[in-house]
């Protein structure tokens, strides 16, 4: 239903009277099927809610009681999703038609949604999207922050912003589990420490605003965040299982900053993305500390090496799969040569430290593979994993592990420890009897061929 014409009192569909309308919304609120009760509450009308949602904006448009109510129901609302280019005056809008004009009479005022916010009570409220065009960008000053506070939003467990105007003040933290922070925004280290400090239960947080690069951050980020002051280190995380950083690296690694101030004893998946001209520096920048601050790594028993065009990565995981440390950088359009990769293959595996039981298994994609051609290559490789009992290569079209096995099997016989296991992954033709029998002679126990591995996480690259 949507009316192309400014709604009126007098139109049929409004009608309906009151209690029945109420009635009827709130049976198509909880009907199976819609996510988290209420919820796309404010959508542009030419972008599709996210799968699970249902878009409101058009029923809010039938009428001004039809709005009025819809709005006013604010017990029932769990989700509010605003996004576009103007999402911030799609609030303003909605709100502003919510409530008496003389509470709040001009809706282009930079404070009138804040007004309208932190005099208002949310009960049920649960989750928090806002994201603005990446052109829709304020000057510091110009518009004021959103102001959510405890007692605004009890219930509140997820936001997600990446804009200064859409940051919530300090203290609605202390209950969230779930907090995403895009690009647009500019933070100092010691701001996400602090934050990750007042979340005391958070259990994912993503980071993928830039660092301010300078000595003060704007205006608008001091009123929004926290300062260095009293700050303890380190600050427990004790329910965080998700940390993601993406971080453009410029001269040092704020990320690496804030990771040696952490300790995060349940985390469960950590990945750092990296960018930048410098953005291979991360792995010399991982401190030497890194099992401190993540008690778990040392147990790690799996590695993985991958490579593409423009990125290079490093991947741990435990035995189960269940807790894994992720490493990717941009190395832009520079050839990444093999003793660069060994080095920072190098680095990683001594800033992880994995004496309990040693990272014993090796997995090499296709173009990290390729990287390797020379026995002393291999042989440099083989010597950065002394408990190594098995070496998954990936054989592909693009790159063929033929070529490079008489090499690899030079480096196996003179590295003198046996090899449990040799797997080569892909469908190319490969003469699979022929190098059992080589690579037996040089101490390798099995030597099989799989469509695909299971082990690390495919998908995250």
């Amino acid at each position: 239903m949507h009316s192309e014409t400014q709604p009126d009192n007098f139109a049929p569909i409004d009608r309906i009277p009151q209690e029945l309308f109420n009635v009827i919304l709130r049976s198509t609120i909880r009907r199976p099927g819609l996510r988290s009760s209420f919820s796309c509450l404010v959508e542009r009308p030419n972008l599709e809610p996210p799968p699970g949602f249902h878009s409101w904006l058009p029923l809010r448009l039938v009428s001004r009681r039809w709005n009025a109510t819809i709005t006013s129901e604010k017990h029932l609302w769990s989700t509010i999703i605003a996004r576009g280019p103007h999402a911030r005056e799609w609030l303003i809008l909605c709100f502003f038609l919510s409530v008496p004009r003389h509470q709040f009479p001009q809706p282009e005022s930079s404070r009138s949604l804040n007004e309208f916010l932190i005099s208002t009570t949310f009960p049920a409220l649960t989750a928090l999207v806002l994201v603005s065009d990446p052109s829709d960008q304020w000057e510091p000053g110009d518009v004021s922050p959103v102001t959510f506070e405890q007692h605004n939003t009890p219930s509140l467990t997820t936001i997600s912003v990446n804009s200064p105007w859409q940051v919530p003040r300090p203290a609605a933290f202390a209950r969230l589990k779930r907090v995403s922070l895009d690009s647009g925004l500019k933070v100092l280290p010691m701001h996400v420490l602090g934050l990750l400090r007042a979340a005391p239960q958070l259990e994912e947080f993503r980071l993928g605003c830039g660092y301010y690069q300078g000595f003060d951050p704007d205006s608008t980020a001091c009123g929004l965040w926290y300062a260095d002051v009293g700050l303890p280190v380190p600050v427990t995380m004790a329910h965080l299982r998700l940390l993601e950083f993406t971080e453009v690296i410029h001269r040092q690694s704020d990320t690496v900053w804030v990771l040696s101030r952490l300790l995060l004893p349940r985390a469960q998946v950590i990945r750092l993305d990296c960018t930048g001209p410098n953005a291979p520096h991360i792995f010399y920048y991982l401190p030497r500390t890194l099992a401190n601050s993540v008690p778990g790594l040392p147990s790690r028993t799996g590695l993985r090496v991958v490579a593409a065009d423009h990125s290079f990565g490093i991947e741990v995981w435990n035995a189960d799969g269940t807790r894994r440390f992720i490493v990717r950088c941009d190395v832009g359009d520079r050839h990444l040569p093999s003793d660069s990769a060994l080095s920072y293959l190098e680095v990683f595996v001594d800033r992880v430290r994995c004496p309990d039981v040693g990272l014993s298994a090796l997995e090499l994609d296709g173009t990290a593979g390729s990287l390797f051609t020379q026995r002393a290559e291999w042989a440099a490789l083989l010597r950065c994993f002394p408990k190594l009992t098995r070496l998954s290569i990936a054989n592909t079209s693009e790159n063929r592990v033929d070529g490079r096995l008489a090499e690899l099997t030079r480096a196996l016989r003179e590295r003198g420890e046996p090899l449990e296991e040799l797997v080569f992954v892909g469908e190319p033709p490969l003469d699979l009897e022929m190098w059992k029998k080589k690579m037996k002679a040089a101490g390798v126990g099995s030597v099989t061929r799989v469509a695909s591995t299971d082990g690390g996480s495919d998908d995250r690259w």
